[in-house]
Protein backbone atom coordinates (compact mmCIF):
# COMPACT_ATOMS: atom_id res chain seq x y z
CA UNK A 1 0.00 0.00 0.00
CA UNK A 2 1.39 3.44 -0.92
CA UNK A 3 2.36 6.00 1.98
CA UNK A 4 0.79 9.52 1.90
CA UNK A 5 0.99 11.96 4.14
CA UNK A 6 -1.37 14.57 5.94
CA UNK A 7 -0.36 18.31 5.95
CA UNK A 8 1.11 18.15 9.42
CA UNK A 9 3.76 15.19 8.13
CA UNK A 10 1.71 12.67 9.58
CA UNK A 11 2.11 9.68 7.59
CA UNK A 12 -0.50 6.74 6.56
CA UNK A 13 -1.38 3.78 4.29
CA UNK A 14 -3.53 4.89 1.50
CA UNK A 15 -5.69 1.99 0.45
CA UNK A 16 -7.58 5.27 -1.81
CA UNK A 17 -4.99 3.57 -4.82
CA UNK A 18 -5.80 0.05 -4.97
CA UNK A 19 -8.48 -0.32 -7.50
CA UNK A 20 -6.20 -1.86 -10.00
CA UNK A 21 -5.17 -4.73 -7.41
CA UNK A 22 -8.70 -5.69 -5.88
CA UNK A 23 -11.34 -6.90 -8.39
CA UNK A 24 -14.38 -6.46 -6.73
CA UNK A 25 -15.88 -3.22 -6.44
CA UNK A 26 -17.89 -3.13 -3.30
CA UNK A 27 -14.39 -4.70 -1.76
CA UNK A 28 -12.76 -1.65 -3.29
CA UNK A 29 -15.31 0.55 -1.76
CA UNK A 30 -15.00 -0.81 1.51
CA UNK A 31 -10.91 -0.23 1.11
CA UNK A 32 -11.82 3.40 0.61
CA UNK A 33 -14.44 3.59 3.62
CA UNK A 34 -11.34 1.74 5.76
CA UNK A 35 -9.06 4.44 5.04
CA UNK A 36 -11.19 7.22 6.72
CA UNK A 37 -12.01 5.03 9.50
CA UNK A 38 -9.49 3.20 10.79
CA UNK A 39 -6.66 5.00 9.09
CA UNK A 40 -8.29 8.36 10.27
CA UNK A 41 -8.74 6.86 14.09
CA UNK A 42 -5.24 5.59 14.02
CA UNK A 43 -3.72 8.85 12.92
CA UNK A 44 -5.42 10.33 15.02
CA UNK A 45 -4.58 8.63 18.11
CA UNK A 46 -0.83 8.89 16.77
CA UNK A 47 -1.47 12.48 17.01
CA UNK A 48 -2.18 12.50 20.68
CA UNK A 49 0.45 10.66 21.06
CA UNK A 50 2.62 12.63 19.89
CA UNK A 51 0.55 15.89 22.57
CA UNK A 52 1.95 13.33 25.10
CA UNK A 53 5.27 12.87 24.29
CA UNK A 54 7.97 15.17 26.22
CA UNK A 55 10.13 17.45 24.41
CA UNK A 56 13.68 17.02 25.28
CA UNK A 57 16.67 17.49 23.47
CA UNK A 58 18.81 15.42 25.58
CA UNK A 59 16.53 12.63 25.87
CA UNK A 60 17.33 8.69 24.93
CA UNK A 61 14.45 7.39 22.77
CA UNK A 62 13.68 3.88 22.33
CA UNK A 63 11.06 3.00 19.55
CA UNK A 64 9.74 -0.96 19.79
CA UNK A 65 8.58 -2.72 16.04
CA UNK A 66 9.46 0.45 14.22
CA UNK A 67 8.49 -1.11 11.21
CA UNK A 68 9.04 1.84 7.95
CA UNK A 69 10.10 4.15 11.24
CA UNK A 70 7.82 6.95 9.35
CA UNK A 71 5.83 7.67 12.26
CA UNK A 72 8.95 7.05 14.99
CA UNK A 73 10.54 9.83 13.17
CA UNK A 74 7.14 12.77 12.75
CA UNK A 75 7.13 11.71 16.61
CA UNK A 76 11.09 12.55 17.03
CA UNK A 77 10.58 15.74 15.71
CA UNK A 78 8.39 17.50 18.45
CA UNK A 79 11.03 15.35 20.93
CA UNK A 80 13.50 17.11 19.78
CA UNK A 81 16.36 14.57 20.26
CA UNK A 82 18.39 12.81 17.88
CA UNK A 83 19.27 10.18 20.24
CA UNK A 84 16.78 7.79 18.45
CA UNK A 85 17.41 3.76 18.73
CA UNK A 86 14.35 1.05 17.66
CA UNK A 87 14.31 -2.38 18.18
CA UNK A 88 13.08 -4.86 14.93
CA UNK A 89 12.59 -8.28 13.67
CA UNK A 90 13.18 -6.04 9.92
CA UNK A 91 15.50 -3.02 8.69
CA UNK A 92 14.08 0.18 7.79
CA UNK A 93 15.76 2.89 5.36
CA UNK A 94 16.65 5.39 8.31
CA UNK A 95 19.96 4.02 9.65
CA UNK A 96 21.27 7.63 9.38
CA UNK A 97 19.16 8.82 11.91
CA UNK A 98 17.57 5.88 14.30
CA UNK A 99 20.37 3.02 15.51
CA UNK A 100 18.76 -0.12 14.63
CA UNK A 101 19.09 -3.30 16.27
CA UNK A 102 17.42 -6.44 14.40
CA UNK A 103 15.96 -8.58 16.59
CA UNK A 104 13.19 -10.60 18.03
CA UNK A 105 10.83 -8.30 20.99
CA UNK A 106 9.66 -11.66 22.20
CA UNK A 107 13.25 -11.83 24.60
CA UNK A 108 15.33 -9.92 26.79
CA UNK A 109 16.26 -6.11 25.11
CA UNK A 110 19.85 -5.66 24.55
CA UNK A 111 20.31 -2.76 26.86
CA UNK A 112 21.47 -2.00 30.43
CA UNK A 113 19.18 -0.97 33.12
CA UNK A 114 18.01 2.90 33.03
CA UNK A 115 19.16 2.85 29.82
CA UNK A 116 16.16 5.35 28.19
CA UNK A 117 14.03 8.59 28.83
CA UNK A 118 11.00 7.48 26.67
CA UNK A 119 10.19 4.32 24.63
CA UNK A 120 7.10 4.56 22.36
CA UNK A 121 5.49 1.27 20.87
CA UNK A 122 2.85 1.83 18.45
CA UNK A 123 0.48 -1.40 17.25
CA UNK A 124 2.78 -3.67 18.44
CA UNK A 125 2.18 -5.32 21.87
CA UNK A 126 -0.80 -6.68 20.62
CA UNK A 127 1.67 -8.72 18.16
CA UNK A 128 3.77 -10.01 21.55
CA UNK A 129 3.50 -13.62 23.11
CA UNK A 130 5.12 -13.01 26.09
CA UNK A 131 3.37 -9.48 27.10
CA UNK A 132 4.91 -9.92 30.65
CA UNK A 133 7.98 -10.18 29.32
CA UNK A 134 7.64 -7.63 26.98
CA UNK A 135 6.65 -4.82 30.12
CA UNK A 136 9.32 -5.96 32.31
CA UNK A 137 11.77 -5.15 30.13
CA UNK A 138 10.09 -2.14 29.19
CA UNK A 139 10.24 -0.87 32.93
CA UNK A 140 13.91 -2.56 33.23
CA UNK A 141 15.61 -0.62 30.53
CA UNK A 142 13.53 2.64 31.27
CA UNK A 143 15.81 5.47 33.60
CA UNK A 144 13.79 6.63 36.88
CA UNK A 145 11.46 8.84 36.07
CA UNK A 146 11.53 7.84 32.63
CA UNK A 147 7.67 6.76 30.57
CA UNK A 148 6.53 4.46 27.85
CA UNK A 149 3.55 5.55 25.30
CA UNK A 150 1.46 2.31 24.13
CA UNK A 151 -0.67 2.02 21.28
CA UNK A 152 -2.81 -0.88 20.48
CA UNK A 153 -6.24 -2.19 18.94
CA UNK A 154 -8.79 -2.14 21.22
CA UNK A 155 -10.59 -5.90 21.68
CA UNK A 156 -13.92 -3.67 23.34
CA UNK A 157 -14.16 -1.38 20.00
CA UNK A 158 -17.49 -1.08 18.50
CA UNK A 159 -16.39 -2.42 15.25
CA UNK A 160 -15.24 -5.50 17.22
CA UNK A 161 -18.07 -5.82 19.17
CA UNK A 162 -20.42 -5.86 16.27
CA UNK A 163 -18.19 -8.46 14.37
CA UNK A 164 -18.39 -10.88 17.21
CA UNK A 165 -22.38 -10.26 17.43
CA UNK A 166 -22.22 -11.31 13.67
CA UNK A 167 -20.34 -14.92 14.63
CA UNK A 168 -17.40 -13.30 12.87
CA UNK A 169 -13.74 -13.09 14.48
CA UNK A 170 -13.77 -9.29 15.94
CA UNK A 171 -11.68 -7.21 13.31
CA UNK A 172 -8.65 -7.35 15.25
CA UNK A 173 -8.18 -11.06 15.59
CA UNK A 174 -8.42 -11.23 11.61
CA UNK A 175 -4.78 -11.46 10.95
CA UNK A 176 -2.89 -14.16 13.47
CA UNK A 177 -0.73 -16.28 10.73
CA UNK A 178 0.84 -14.12 8.10
CA UNK A 179 -2.95 -14.16 6.64
CA UNK A 180 -6.51 -12.82 7.40
CA UNK A 181 -9.51 -15.28 8.19
CA UNK A 182 -12.81 -15.32 10.28
CA UNK A 183 -14.61 -11.71 8.63
CA UNK A 184 -16.88 -11.45 5.94
CA UNK A 185 -15.45 -7.85 5.73
CA UNK A 186 -11.94 -8.27 5.24
CA UNK A 187 -11.10 -6.45 1.68
CA UNK A 188 -7.39 -7.36 1.47
CA UNK A 189 -7.76 -10.94 0.70
CA UNK A 190 -7.06 -10.83 -2.63
CA UNK A 191 -3.99 -8.50 -2.65
CA UNK A 192 -0.20 -9.94 -2.96
CA UNK A 193 1.09 -12.12 -0.05
CA UNK A 194 4.38 -11.66 1.92
CA UNK A 195 6.36 -14.43 2.33
CA UNK A 196 6.11 -15.45 6.11
CA UNK A 197 7.67 -18.76 6.28
CA UNK A 198 11.26 -17.32 7.59
CA UNK A 199 9.35 -15.78 10.73
CA UNK A 200 7.55 -19.27 11.33
CA UNK A 201 10.64 -20.94 11.20
CA UNK A 202 12.18 -18.43 13.16
CA UNK A 203 9.05 -18.26 15.49
CA UNK A 204 9.12 -14.40 15.11
CA UNK A 205 5.17 -14.67 16.19
CA UNK A 206 5.07 -10.98 16.10
CA UNK A 207 5.65 -10.47 12.11
CA UNK A 208 2.60 -12.97 11.48
CA UNK A 209 -0.11 -11.13 13.31
CA UNK A 210 -1.99 -10.20 16.55
CA UNK A 211 -1.64 -12.57 19.06
CA UNK A 212 -2.66 -10.81 22.10
CA UNK A 213 -5.42 -8.22 22.55
CA UNK A 214 -6.39 -6.03 25.00
CA UNK A 215 -9.11 -3.47 26.11
CA UNK A 216 -8.08 -0.07 28.09
CA UNK A 217 -8.80 -1.33 31.68
CA UNK A 218 -7.00 -4.68 30.71
CA UNK A 219 -3.77 -2.52 29.26
CA UNK A 220 -3.89 -0.10 32.40
CA UNK A 221 -3.61 -2.82 35.03
CA UNK A 222 -1.45 -4.83 33.26
CA UNK A 223 0.54 -2.37 33.29
CA UNK A 224 0.36 -1.15 36.25
CA UNK A 225 0.86 -4.87 37.63
CA UNK A 226 4.59 -4.53 36.11
CA UNK A 227 5.22 -1.24 38.08
CA UNK A 228 4.64 1.50 36.17
CA UNK A 229 2.38 3.96 37.06
CA UNK A 230 -0.25 5.19 34.57
CA UNK A 231 -0.73 8.88 33.55
CA UNK A 232 -3.15 8.73 31.06
CA UNK A 233 -5.61 6.57 28.87
CA UNK A 234 -7.01 7.48 25.49
CA UNK A 235 -8.51 6.29 22.47
CA UNK A 236 -9.06 7.47 18.86
CA UNK A 237 -11.04 6.25 15.99
CA UNK A 238 -15.01 5.43 16.99
CA UNK A 239 -15.69 3.17 13.99
CA UNK A 240 -17.70 3.42 12.38
CA UNK A 241 -17.86 6.81 12.61
CA UNK A 242 -15.16 9.32 11.51
CA UNK A 243 -14.04 13.10 10.57
CA UNK A 244 -14.94 15.42 13.62
CA UNK A 245 -17.55 13.11 15.19
CA UNK A 246 -15.29 10.20 15.48
CA UNK A 247 -13.14 12.36 17.42
CA UNK A 248 -15.27 14.20 19.73
CA UNK A 249 -16.95 10.55 20.78
CA UNK A 250 -13.00 9.21 21.23
CA UNK A 251 -12.49 11.95 23.81
CA UNK A 252 -15.93 11.48 25.96
CA UNK A 253 -15.60 7.52 25.48
CA UNK A 254 -11.92 5.88 24.64
CA UNK A 255 -13.51 2.79 26.21
CA UNK A 256 -15.13 1.73 22.83
CA UNK A 257 -12.64 3.26 20.34
CA UNK A 258 -10.86 1.46 17.13
CA UNK A 259 -7.95 2.29 18.71
CA UNK A 260 -6.26 2.84 23.02
CA UNK A 261 -3.09 3.78 23.94
CA UNK A 262 -1.26 4.64 27.69
CA UNK A 263 1.02 6.61 29.18
CA UNK A 264 2.99 5.17 31.57
CA UNK A 265 5.76 6.62 34.02
CA UNK A 266 8.73 4.35 36.13
CA UNK A 267 8.06 5.75 39.42
CA UNK A 268 11.49 7.45 41.04
CA UNK A 269 13.35 5.47 43.83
Amino acid sequence: MAKSYYSDGLPYEDQSNLRGQIPSFWKYMLACYVNKVFNGGLSDLNRRARELLEPNSSAAVLDLGTGDAETFLWWAEHIQSRDLHALDAVPNDHSDRIKTIITSLEQKFPFDDNSFDCVTSSQNIEHIVDTPLYLAEIQRILKPGGYAVILTENLASWANIAALVCGWLPFSSTLMFGYSFGNRLIWHDSLPKTDMSRFYKEKIWGCLGHQRLFTPFALKQISERHGFRCEAVFGAGYAPLFGVLSRWLSRLNPAHCHFIGVKLRKPIG
